[in-house]
């Protein structure tokens, strides 16, 4: 994951510390409840869920890149066209 997007916190101080910077400047926080996924298909539809994608939403890998896709270009679901972008936490 280095040189990505994706970015592991070690410590929860600085995940609160960088979410509420986030908050102040615009982004959208989306929530994702992780704890009870044990399978790929319980992540999908939780992702699903949280970014609420539409009822086509076909719960696989390419079906989630499609629909991840649309959220990063601010389509009709996933984040709010005036958020000035998405932060997804645990």
């Amino acid at each position: 994951m280095q040189n990505t997007f994706v970015t592991l916190f070690w410590r929860r101080s600085l995940l609160e510390e960088s979410t509420t910077w986030l908050d102040e400047h615009g982004y959208q926080i989306t929530s994702l409840d992780a704890a009870a996924w044990s399978s790929e298909g319980e992540l999908l539809r939780g992702i699903g869920a949280a970014l609420d994608f539409p009822d086509f939403y076909g719960r696989s890998l390419d079906a989630f890149n499609d629909c991840f896709g649309d959220v990063a270009c601010y389509a009709a679901y996933g984040i709010a066209p005036e958020a000035t972008g998405l932060r997804a936490v645990p």
